[in-house]
């Protein structure tokens, strides 16, 4: 069994990963999702080969960001949800591009009001709208007719932003993918991404050239005590800038220094000491020639400490942690006597509390923005704050699942219950300050016992919502699903509800060459989980039982060896009994050849080549990679290959005249 390290406990509260003792992994993570934490805050102790503390560089640890210069005037960034869609969008009946708007610098003085204006350059308005529940900075532009379009966009009077784009005929789209090289590890090359234009109706060639990575050696230490400088183990993470590739491992016993082998570019490392009592720390964008021998000063940090109570008693077991962006604090664990205990970077941190598993107890978030502000280290003495959960009124739900039309008890069901309208359920004092109210709201997971029921007491009074779904046995499907919506207000609730039985539906798949053998894949939309799959008929058909009234998308994928690219397509929803789906239409394919070769020239046999779309609408974002912030993280690759003995390889990529 493998031994984790123990500060994986600390990413618990922040759905990240950890490596395990014995194995550094090459871990995908979305670089979206580790936002700037804010200046060079976390940057001071470093030293590297030339000997120049970071400090010197970039000023004191303890200087909040933006505090060396004035911000700049407000202003509002105007880009497509892709940027590379803002510079060849396709033309025609129903095309439409998304573009968001972001305000930089001074926040403008009044309340923003999003106000766009969209125009040809002869002059023609055109009706642009924020889509149904999306925020007023992104709005949706009609695109029917090739030319030029100019958007301008207004906050306030003194807050505006521009941008122009070019739609063009389908026959003359340029379509951008992304292509990332995994080289086999016995290479000692590191992963590495390549932008790719295609053209439509032309098939391409390219070339990958995979750079030599460098060996990078991460230390941590610390300075304090009669010992002086001590080398501190420590897990580490360390992330590319500029694409989605990090790298996950403990420092070794013995030499206590992290030795992945990284590309050239820049990177974070976040370094989080085994014990405890002793803050993470965090640096950004450091260059190969920096991380090849990297010493990490890691301080105590701040201790924080708190107690957690609910109608004067103490609450135990309670998960606390701090977090400014990408960089955790250490996890508080509330004993008995509700207490507990952090250590954080200086900084302003969002809060996330957790109740013990299976225990009722409102999940609480407070984001950056509110945060809990951690004082300088210089300051004396830790950092008190008070949690304290209202007392509200409870009551028990009891829920009896039987198989469909009323059949037997359905044993050993998921049950997810989540409440939907808590408002607020507790909270926060810093350091003796005013109350500060916290929303938060209950997520419990759980399973039916032997005669189909879950009780569930101690529920703070409130509407809930209940997803339920088979164990797995021969009268159930994987997309079976059931979802309700219960009313604890008033107190207590018996209910007793039959799982609601699979809906057939059937569909029909149209491509150039005939569609056998492929499959079509049901996902979730609201998690994007597989739930149900279908293999082509000869004729196009295929059919599947999927949950009723449930938004799915159709993913369409072909068995090794079969040249067809990977399709995502829009949102359907099932109804309540037997459906036919309006005609799928598979996109035209196109070929990309090519070669990966070594930075000598040679082909690089074995390395996986996989192609990922660019990202044109909000709705593609889930599954395509966003070039404005270049991250493969959980996108779908639409084509793999691997290289053979020469380094060669072909995808077959959807043809851009396809759209």
């Amino acid at each position: 069994m493998k031994r984790w390290h123990t500060t994986c406990l600390l990413l618990v509260l922040g759905a990240q990963g950890c490596a395990s003792n014995e194995d550094t992994a090459a871990v995908e993570t979305d670089a979206a999702a580790l936002p700037d934490a804010g200046g060079g805050a976390q940057d001071a102790g470093m030293a590297f080969d030339s000997g120049v503390p970071l400090e010197d560089a970039l000023g004191s640890p303890d200087a909040p960001p933006g505090a060396d210069a004035a911000a700049p005037p407000c202003a509002v960034l105007v880009r497509g949800v892709s940027v590379p869609a803002l510079s060849d969008v396709a033309a025609g009946p129903g095309a439409f591009v998304h573009i968001r708007g972001q305000i930089t610098g001074r926040p403008p003085d009044l309340v923003p009001v999003w106000t766009w204006a969209v125009r040809t350059l002869a002059g023609e308005p055109v009706a642009a709208e924020t889509p149904a529940g999306q925020d007023p900075s992104l709005v949706r532009i009609p695109v029917e007719r090739p030319g030029t379009y100019a958007v301008d966009v207004m906050v306030s009077p003194t807050c505006t932003g521009m941008a122009t784009f070019t739609a063009v005929e389908r026959s003359q789209r340029r379509s951008p993918f992304y292509l990332r090289v995994l080289p086999q590890r016995e290479s000692q090359l590191p992963p590495q991404n390549f932008p790719q234009i295609i053209e439509a109706g032309t098939p391409a060639y390219t070339q990958l050239t995979v750079l030599t990575g460098f060996k990078a050696g991460i230390s941590a230490y610390h300075a304090e005590g009669p010992l002086g400088r001590q080398q501190v183990p420590a897990f580490m993470r360390v992330s590319s800038v500029t694409s989605s590739f990090t790298r996950e491992g403990e420092t070794t016993t013995g030499t206590l220094a992290f030795t992945p082998t990284l590309s050239p570019g820049a990177y974070d490392v976040l370094v989080m000491p085994t014990a405890l009592d002793r803050a993470p720390r965090l640096v950004r964008g450091l260059s190969a020639p920096q991380l090849a021998r990297l010493e990490v000063e890691v301080s105590t940090g701040v201790n924080v400490r708190g107690l957690v109570t609910q109608g004067g008693v103490p609450l135990g077991g309670v998960r606390v942690m701090l977090r400014q962006d990408a960089l955790p604090s250490t996890l508080g664990v509330s004993a008995a006597n509700g207490q507990f205990s952090l250590w954080a970077r200086p900084g302003v941190h969002s809060l996330r509390v957790v109740g013990p598993r299976d225990v009722p107890l409102p999940v609480l978030d407070l984001p950056l923005d509110a945060g809990v502000t951690v004082p300088p280290e210089t300051q004396a003495g830790p950092l008190p704050i008070s949690l304290i959960y209202e007392d509200p009124a409870r009551a028990t739900l009891t829920l009896v699942l039987t198989q469909p039309g009323g059949g037997g008890p359905e044993a050993g069901a998921e049950v997810r219950l989540q409440s939907l309208d808590l408002g607020t359920v507790a909270t926060l004092s810093v350091a003796g300050g005013p109350a500060q109210p916290l929303s938060g709201k209950v997520e419990l997971s759980l399973v039916t016992d032997a005669g189909g029921q879950v009780r569930v007491p101690d529920l703070p009074r409130g509407r809930y919502r209940a997803i339920l779904r088979p164990a797995a046995h021969a009268g159930a499907t994987a997309a079976q699903r059931t979802v309700l919506e219960l009313d604890l207000t008033s107190g207590d609730l018996e209910h007793t509800v039959a799982v609601a039985a699979a809906v057939e539906v059937t569909g029909q798949l149209r491509a150039d060459e005939s569609p056998e053998g492929l499959s079509v894949v049901a996902l979730l939309e609201e998690s994007a989980e597989p739930a149900a799959s279908a293999l082509v008929a000869a004729d196009g058909s295929f059919r599947m039982r999927l949950s009723p009234e449930t938004n799915y998308r159709l993913r369409v994928d072909a068995p090794l060896g079969r040249l067809v690219p990977r399709v995502v397509f829009g949102s359907i929803r099932t109804e309540a009994g037997p459906q036919t789906l309006p005609p799928l239409s598979l996109p035209r394919s196109l070929r990309l050849s090519g070669k990966v070769l070594e930075a000598n020239g040679k082909g690089l046999s074995g390395a996986v080549v996989q192609a990922f779309c660019a990202a044109t609408t909000t709705d593609s974002l889930s599954y395509c990679v966003d070039f404005s912030q270049p991250a493969v993280g959980g996108a779908l690759p639409i084509a793999e290959a691997v290289a053979g003995p020469d380094g060669s390889f072909v995808l077959v990529l959807p043809d851009p005249f396809s759209g």
